[in-house]
């Protein structure tokens, strides 16, 4: 009998790369970013980001892909953009005062996403990484197939779990944000220094709710900042930070006509 338990177990670690392709967890649209990055007819833009950018900014209006992500880290992003062709040579990051004050570099149920979907750290981005987070991303293959459970009991408790709610506050709790502080974390700044480079990167300070007053942030000069932060109007917000669909276009038509200033479109 332990004889057929671990032969099983064996069985299921081999296969759980498959697994996580074919769950839909809060994880899996990395795996169809990585996949996508891989296309032989890529577009010379790409976008990335959390979910302010995965449903704030419409791509087919820009004429690239939107690898935005749920709580995409600035590190995350940095990763993810090694995979890119060579014919993407724009790259929109949306920055939001949640991304810079990250403590993390990168999630680790993100990255073990992006490990069974086949990703492997290039040498220069793990470098920048562990210099700025001292964070390693050196992950046994044998650790990551068992840490991939985690996909399979996310994916089960979301097809119990009914009813959830887009964004991340209610409108009631408004009052609670508006009192928090968020200071910048230096190290977040550093990695988006890190990133601009190869290619031209247009960074987009998203648009805040007029009720909530993070601490400011100045865009380092190296780095070409468009700031529409105070673009939307109250009744442009679904919550503290996600516009509604007639801000989401408000904000798109605001990105193209920033990177057709530039040339970039």
């Amino acid at each position: 009998m332990p004889v057929f338990v671990l032969a099983g177990a064996a069985g299921a670690l081999l296969l759980m790369p498959r697994a996580v392709r074919a769950l839909h967890d809060d994880t899996s649209r990395l795996c169809a970013i990585l996949d996508t990055s891989r296309s032989s007819h890529p577009p010379r833009l790409a976008i990335y980001g959390n979910s302010v950018a995965m449903f704030g900014l419409d791509a087919r209006v820009l004429g690239g892909w939107n690898f935005a992500s749920p709580a995409q880290t600035f590190a995350e992003a940095l990763l993810l953009q090694q995979e890119l062709p060579r014919d993407v040579r724009t790259i929109v990051q949306v920055v939001t005062p949640w991304q810079l004050t990250e403590k993390i570099a990168v999630n680790s149920d993100h990255y073990n996403a992006m490990l069974m979907c086949g990703y492997r750290p290039r040498a220069e981005s793990r470098a920048a990484v562990e210099r700025i987070f001292g964070a390693t991303l050196d992950v046994h293959p044998l650790a990551a197939r068992v840490y991939a459970r985690r996909h399979i009991r996310a994916a089960l408790e979301g097809l119990f779990v009914r009813n959830r709610r887009g964004g991340w506050l209610p409108a009631r709790q408004f009052e609670v944000v508006a009192a928090d502080s968020w200071p910048v974390n230096p190290a977040q700044v550093q990695l988006l220094l890190a990133s601009n480079a190869d290619r031209r990167h247009v960074f987009v300070l998203a648009p805040i709710h007029p009720r909530l007053h993070p601490e400011p942030f100045r865009c380092p000069p190296q780095l070409d900042c468009v700031d529409f932060r105070t673009l939307l109007a109250e009744g442009e917000f679904q919550d503290p930070t996600h516009p509604t669909p007639a801000g989401a276009v408000r904000l798109t038509r605001a990105v193209r006509d920033a990177l057709a200033a530039r040339g970039l479109l």
